[in-house]
């Protein structure tokens, strides 16, 4: 049986909610705070990762019965088609969008809410380029309805959808972090001033005299908010030079934490977007099929669907491509444009090699700063889907003649890749 398919937006999708802006002069019709009968009015700053529920602004009872027929279900998939494109949330409750937000309402009998999220999410590099080809960037129902969605069963999507909510909590976490780190360096300070205010111990904000480190009065004109609890906002604390000095070692250990935590962020938001590539090209779920007994998709299926849409032609070798690549078939050329620096990196490699070589052998070889060799396996994985390389059979590691084998006492294997055959003219290169 074909477990994965592809179908086009239009045949996938129910219904379509295009949301719209009511008269911004009637007070009666908008308030910031929800209410029984009010309804979330959501604009593309509300729209946030995974569900909405709050946002800035609520349409009141005389608002919402202005527009009945225009408020989103919940569970519908929320996508942003004008100005900021391409991001994309489920409504967590019955609300109303403005303009900007195309609602989508699909089948369930073939694609859960969460699974299609997370496709757009992973197909927003397209509809950004087909939104880029019109004088002003904006998606209609007519140019979504032809977008290819790629999908295998329900199960598999619920897998898909489980294992990439998993890698996502992983950036949340970070970002939880960063917030605490903040609270942490404003209520130290703010403990710290107060006490000064408290015991008289202040100077006028403007022209003081007294001796304060730069650090501290810099962070005192970013973070003073944190005082407005205060009668004496505008008096800058004055501490002695001892506390300053202990503050600022607060702050810069601060920094040096925010630092290694951004750099953390960085590695999660590469490993989120290589689960994206993996799970919208099969290779997220390998397992789960073998386990239930399903097939795997043709790569040609992936080829087909991620080449479609208005993805800029590369007929003719032009400047920036290489003579190397210029000799792969036509039908390949215009996904270039998909591919990542790092990705063009890894199949020049590969394109170069006179043998099939593992990932971890092309990672080697790559000078680029700030990636992994999971980056690279992902990557791989998104070149073999698309056509770009093919995997040879699996070689079993050896350590002499013996069989190097695991724990559970099966052989370890190494896998490889190489450019496929249209390729072999490549290699003399």
């Amino acid at each position: 049986m074909e477990n994965w398919k592809q179908k086009p937006l239009s045949q996938v999708v129910s219904r379509w909610i295009r949301g719209t802006t009511l008269n911004r002069s009637r007070a009666d019709y908008y308030t910031k705070t929800p209410g029984p009968e009010s309804l979330p009015w959501a604009r593309v700053g509300d729209m946030k990762e995974g569900l909405l529920c709050e946002t800035e602004n609520y349409l009141t009872k005389e608002g919402v019965d202005q527009i009945p027929w225009l408020i989103v279900p919940e569970g519908a998939v929320l996508l942003s088609v004008s100005g900021t494109i391409g991001k994309s949330a489920i409504a967590g409750c019955d609300l109303v969008v403005n303009q900007a937000i195309q609602a989508m309402i699909f089948d369930e009998g073939q694609i859960l809410p969460e699974y299609a999220c997370f496709y757009l999410e992973f197909y927003r590099p397209w509809l950004i380029e087909r939104a880029n080809a019109v004088t002003v960037p904006n998606l209609t129902k007519e140019q979504l309805s032809g977008i290819p969605v790629v999908f295998p069963c329900l199960e598999e999507q619920q897998v898909i959808v489980d294992q990439l909510k998993r890698a996502r909590r992983l950036m949340q976490r970070s970002r939880r972090s960063e917030d605490t780190l903040n609270r942490i360096l404003e209520n130290a300070f703010g403990k710290m001033a107060r006490s000064a205010l408290k015991e008289g111990k202040n100077k006028p904000g403007r022209g003081t005299s007294f001796s304060c480190a730069p650090a501290y009065m810099g962070f005192f004109k970013k973070h003073g908010h944190c005082l407005q609890n205060t009668k004496q906002i505008m008096f800058v604390p004055v501490l002695s030079q001892t506390e300053q000095v202990s503050f600022i070692k607060i702050v810069e250990r601060n920094k040096r934490n925010r630092k290694r935590l951004h750099k953390i962020q960085q590695l999660e938001i590469r490993y989120f977007k290589s689960m994206l590539s993996l799970a919208f090209t099969a290779g997220l779920t390998e397992g789960f099929r073998k386990q239930e007994d399903l097939s795997d998709p043709e790569p040609a299926l992936f080829r087909e669907s991620y080449g479609i849409g208005n993805v800029r032609n590369v007929s003719q070798p032009t400047e920036g491509i290489t003579d190397w690549q210029s000799r792969i078939p036509q039908e390949l050329q215009s996904l270039f444009t998909m591919l990542s620096d790092f990705q063009m990196e890894i199949l020049r490699i590969y394109a170069q090699s006179q043998e099939a070589i593992p990932v971890h052998t092309v990672f080697k070889q790559i000078h680029k700063k700030g990636y992994s060799v999971q980056d690279a396996l992902a990557s791989a994985r998104l070149l073999e889907a698309l056509g770009f390389l093919e995997k040879t059979v699996p070689q079993k590691l050896y350590m002499g003649e013996k069989e190097v084998r695991d724990s559970a006492g099966h052989p370890i294997t190494i896998q490889k890749y190489q450019i496929p055959e249209y390729g072999a003219d490549i290699r003399e290169v």
